[in-house]
């Protein structure tokens, strides 16, 4: 298992260079290489209630939290290329199999390029 850190300049969000989150390989029968690479999101402040039939405001604040964690996703997915130890795992490239966002967490999993 490896375990990638960074510092992170900006409170929210994934920074540009460098990633901040954890990187996990398999390497399962017939040499089959995977790995799953997982980012913390920090939590939203909780504010309180201040009228009742907000729904229509829920929604867009959903909908702007999905389109932020699609743009993170993208960016993670266009540093790993470049993230050594995944380049170390994978060294002829790697396929993104699911990326996804879940609770507080942001995943990419893939499996490695084979020649």
């Amino acid at each position: 298992m490896v375990l990638i850190t960074a510092c992170a300049s900006k409170p929210a969000g994934i920074q540009d260079e460098g990633l901040n989150g954890k990187l996990f390989t398999n390497i399962v029968s017939g040499d089959i290489r995977l790995f799953r690479f997982v980012v913390d999101v920090p939590e939203q402040s909780v504010r309180p209630i201040t009228q009742r039939n907000q729904s229509g405001q829920r929604r867009e604040a959903l909908q702007d939290r999905a389109e932020l964690h699609k743009k993170q996703l993208e960016n993670i997915e266009k540093a790993l290329k470049d993230e050594q130890s995944l380049t170390e795992f994978c060294p002829n490239g790697f396929t993104v199999i699911e990326r996804y966002a879940v609770l507080n967490e942001l995943v990419i999993r893939g499996e490695c390029q084979y020649k």
